[in-house]
């Protein structure tokens, strides 16, 4: 997993399609995330999930992730995609929880899983 500040370099080079987003646990800032709509097919997808590690298994990843769906079912987009560090058990575990299925694809050295919206 990168620094929050690689995540937010990504967010800002060349008007690239990166939008960062914090993660807030009652009023505090607990976690980060990023968002983007693949301008190709209109998928949407989520990066850099950061939970800070004080604020670990309080849930806060499965509600940042389940929010993020949200965002892309109100945004009519067909699927969601991420990608992970395979020795990442934890993050594995939680995407498969909530319906991604990995694809076999790979994004540098990270595996890339979707879930379907369509109905």
């Amino acid at each position: 997993m990168a620094p929050v500040t690689y995540y937010l370099a990504l967010c800002a080079y060349d008007g690239g399609p990166w939008r960062p987003l914090a993660v807030y646990g009652r009023s505090i800032v607990v976690g980060f995330v990023m968002e983007a709509v693949d301008p190709g097919d209109g998928s949407y997808w989520i990066g850099g999930v950061v939970i800070d590690s004080t604020s670990q298994d309080r849930g806060y990843g499965r509600a940042t992730m389940e929010a993020m769906i949200a965002r892309a079912r109100s945004a009519s987009c067909p699927s969601v995609g991420l990608s992970y560090h395979p020795d990442n058990s934890a993050a594995r575990r939680l995407h498969a929880s909530l319906g991604f299925i990995e694809t076999g694809e790979v994004n540098g050295d990270e595996g890339v899983s979707r879930l379907s919206l369509r109905t």
